[in-house]
C-alpha cells in the first residue's frame, strides 16, 4: 500500500458509507472523480461505488456503514439547497426535516 492509503480500492456492496473527517484531511478517489475532504467535512459513498481513501499525514476519519440506503436530506438542486441552509437570527429559516417527511 502507498503512504497514506487506507485500504486500497474497494466497493461496499451491502451498505452506503458515511464518513466524517474528524482530524486532518484525505483524498477520496472514486469512479466518479477525486475530491479532498478536510477536517470537519463529511462524505456519503453510495453502495457499489468503487473508491479509495488516501490520508494526508495524521488523520482521523469516523465511518458508519448503513445497510438501509441513506436518505438525502439536502436537495440536489443548488438553489433549493441554499434555501435549506439559510440562517436568520441564529436559526434556520426553513423548518426542520424528519426522515419520514417525504421531502
Amino acid at each position: 500500500m502507498a503512504a497514506g492509503e487506507q485500504g486500497g480500492w474497494h466497493r461496499n456492496l451491502g451498505a452506503d458509507e458515511w464518513a466524517f473527517q474528524y482530524k486532518g484531511s484525505r483524498t477520496l478517489h472514486s469512479e466518479t472523480g477525486s475530491i479532498t475532504i478536510n477536517e470537519g467535512e463529511m462524505t456519503v459513498i453510495p453502495r457499489g461505488v468503487s473508491h479509495q481513501n488516501v490520508g494526508h499525514g495524521p488523520n482521523i476519519e469516523i465511518t458508519v456503514y448503513a445497510r438501509k440506503p441513506l436518505k438525502r436530506l439536502a436537495p440536489l438542486e443548488a438553489e433549493a439547497a441554499r434555501r435549506r441552509m439559510k440562517i436568520k437570527n441564529g436559526k434556520p429559516v426553513e423548518g426542520p426535516l424528519t426522515l419520514d417527511s417525504g421531502e
